[in-house]
């Protein structure tokens, strides 16, 4: 801690000394601590891509989705593109408060910068299956199992996405033939 202590001394206006001090507190389970170094590292240095991930998964953690949500607003464009991790995150917190059509942008942003991220794909699945687009649902949880066969929760959001499209498909069959 004392050398967190100095750096911050002899450097207060970089953001790497306050996101590593945040990580640190978070390592020692002071959650507010690291808050407050996270929001400074990203006062200082405003596209601090890792620890504005950080922050917000701490606030998505603290079931904070709505600020997360309005902190993004002030994130530029070109600086969310460029993480996938950031992206990923906003995603996430958007699908929470569902709005969708800015949830789904953003977590293909993550999925088309890490295309062999299985959580990526998963979670866009999840998007789509509280949105009721089973079917990009069946696409995305099929692409995460592509990439991680061992992912039991997918297979079992899966199996659900599949029921509910059997059924869909069955009542527009019996229409079709009525």
């Amino acid at each position: 801690m004392k050398s967190f202590d100095k750096s911050i001394q002899v450097r207060p206006t970089s953001a790497d000394c306050f996101f590593n001090l945040g990580n640190l507190y978070q390592k020692m389970g002071k959650t507010e601590d690291a808050l407050k170094a996270w929001k400074r590292a990203t006062t200082l240095d405003p596209h601090h891509t890792k620890a504005l991930t950080n922050l917000f998964v701490a606030l998505d953690e603290r079931e904070e989705c709505n600020t997360v949500v309005t902190m993004a607003k002030n994130i530029q464009n070109e600086v969310v593109h460029q993480s996938a991790s950031l992206a990923f995150q906003i995603g996430v917190c958007l699908g929470k408060t569902a709005r969708f059509v800015e949830a789904e942008r953003h977590l293909k942003i993550a999925a088309q910068l890490n295309p062999h991220n299985a959580i990526y794909h998963a979670n866009l699945g999840v998007l789509y299956q509280r949105w009721a687009r089973y079917d990009l649902a069946e696409d995305s949880y099929l692409q995460a199992l592509l990439i991680d066969s061992e992912m039991s929760s997918v297979t079992g959001n899966l199996q659900a996405v599949k029921q509910r499209l059997n059924k869909t498909r069955t009542i527009i069959e019996s229409d079709e033939q009525s």
